[in-house]
């Protein structure tokens, strides 16, 4: 009996449940977060969602002296698929920010990566509806 097939197995199973648990309808975001970032001069972010079906709105707003300016800004292609999060908003500097983030299982945290000139980490707590 070929004992590395059942091992296999197991392996497969898994996998497939994983794949079944991403392609399941997307938790729901809606609501306020906020967040900070590593290694940016941001001191916090304000980030506000709102969610239909997979399709994101709402506004971020930084806190502290930056190129991205201290006014709430629009999401531009917000988006969330599986447990995957994305958006883009426009600066005061008129340069794009790019985030990808990461529902945690119990979709209370969104972790993750920003683009802004530079690379920087993010991590979002959720606050409130």
């Amino acid at each position: 009996m070929d004992r590395g097939w059942r091992g296999g197995g197991i392996g497969l199973s898994l996998l497939l449940a994983a794949c079944a648990a991403e392609t399941g309808p997307p938790p729901d975001v809606s609501g306020r977060w906020t967040g900070q970032c590593v290694n940016c001069p941001v001191r916090a972010f304000g980030l506000e969602l709102r969610q239909s079906g997979d399709q994101l709105s709402g506004t971020l707003q930084p806190s502290g002296r930056s190129g991205l300016g201290e006014r709430p800004m629009p999401l531009l292609n917000g988006r969330i698929t599986g447990r995957s999060v994305s958006f883009r908003v426009v600066g005061a500097d008129g340069i794009p920010m790019e985030a990808e983030l990461r529902v945690s299982g119990d979709g209370r945290s969104l972790e993750g990566q920003g683009r802004h000139r530079a690379g920087f980490g993010l991590s979002f707590t959720r606050t409130g509806n």
